[in-house]
């Protein structure tokens, strides 16, 4: 989803199912609802990346955990066109330590804070987990919240990152 001027638009968005290149186990299944008929009717990833390249043109992604994310599409656009995933990217679970580092002014141990911790934090519903869709959504609205109430070491935390 794309957020524009500190809102998510609903409208700008991206979600595709595509079909793995190894079997998915069942308790995949399970955690992210996407059925076996969806999978099989779905298109290969080298079909959708091209979409997917163009409509984070010129973007920072922002993510939980979100390194994990940018491995596994760098080892796709590697593949298929020789280079890493270039678009600078926050990591929320970084931004909340380094908010907490910057508020408490002392070296504090990064702790492994979840995305429903973190959300329930800054007083963001949490449905639905595990679907992309609404992750992306939740994760916006995370951004957001958490950009507002800590604007000056969000600005500090940037010049770091990006």
């Amino acid at each position: 989803m794309k957020i524009k001027n500190l809102k998510v638009h609903l409208e700008d968005s991206f979600h595709r199912v595509v079909k793995p290149s190894t079997h998915i186990k069942k308790e995949s299944i399970l955690v992210h609802g996407i059925t076996p008929s969806e999978i099989d009717n779905a298109p290969p990833v080298e079909n959708v990346l091209p979409e997917f390249l163009q409509f984070i043109k010129g973007t920072v992604l922002v993510g939980y955990f979100v390194t994990f994310d940018i491995k596994m599409l760098s080892k796709y656009t590697q593949k298929l066109y020789g280079f890493p995933l270039l678009n600078p990217y926050i990591d929320l679970r970084d931004f909340a330590f380094y908010t907490e580092k910057k508020r408490y002014k002392q070296v504090i141990q990064q702790e492994d804070t979840s995305l429903e911790e973190l959300a329930h934090r800054y007083n963001i519903p949490v449905v639905h987990r595990h679907d992309a869709y609404y992750d992306s959504l939740i994760t916006g609205l995370l951004f957001i919240a958490m950009v507002k109430r800590n604007r000056t070491i969000f600005e500090d935390f940037i010049k770091k990152v990006i």
